[in-house]
């Protein structure tokens, strides 16, 4: 959403939506030009901020509509900015037909690509993000090592297996013990018997 957009909702948020809030269902209750500066500057991108410091810009000491306007012309700049910087990208790729037919797939109308991760910008689209690709290598990297573990869990389950197949024998062999032991005090307790 751009500048102005986020500023006439905030605006119409303001006036007509917590006007009819409880308690008092008035006017006495909207927010001061100071919260709704602090709201705008909440809701701007980092680099603005940064850049009404470098230009010396106080907004807490301007008028919402002041802070409104630099706000815009901020947005208008980078937007020039960034288109000059699309053009300059996709000049310099030259004879890349692979990485053009991603780029012009990706492009909006006005010139802005689209990150999967990084969202609508004008640097990289999904295909270019050098975030998921490095995400992308660390998950390959995980995976060799998990198959490396798979590999070790397999042994380590035919022991299991071993493990159970001399359990197995030991517990028939105390049953067998147990039997014969239990049909040889039968034997005796008949012969004992008058």
């Amino acid at each position: 959403m751009g500048a102005k957009q986020h500023i006439m909702h905030i605006h119409r948020i303001n006036t007509e939506e917590i006007a009819r809030c409880p308690p008092t269902f008035d006017h006495a209750q909207c927010l001061t030009p100071d919260e709704i500066i602090d709201i705008l500057l909440f809701g701007a991108p980092k680099s603005w901020q940064r850049k009404m410091d470098r230009q010396g810009c106080d907004p807490l000491a301007q008028t919402v509509t002041k802070v409104a306007e630099f706000m815009e012309s901020i947005e208008m700049s980078e937007d020039f900015d960034g288109d000059r910087k699309v053009a300059a990208a996709t000049t310099k790729k030259g004879n890349n037909n692979k990485k053009k037919s991603y780029n012009k797939g990706s492009l909006d109308a006005d010139g802005c690509k689209h990150c999967v991760l990084h969202g609508n910008n004008h640097a990289h689209d999904t295909s270019e993000c050098k975030s998921l690709m490095a995400q992308s290598k660390k998950l390959k990297g995980n995976n060799s090592a998990n198959q490396k573990g798979k590999g070790a869990n397999k042994s380590w389950k035919n022991k299991g297996k071993d493990d159970t197949d001399d359990s197995k024998k030991k517990l028939a062999a105390l049953i067998k013990k147990a039997t014969k032991l239990k049909q040889s005090r039968k034997a005796s307790s008949m012969l004992l018997r008058p």
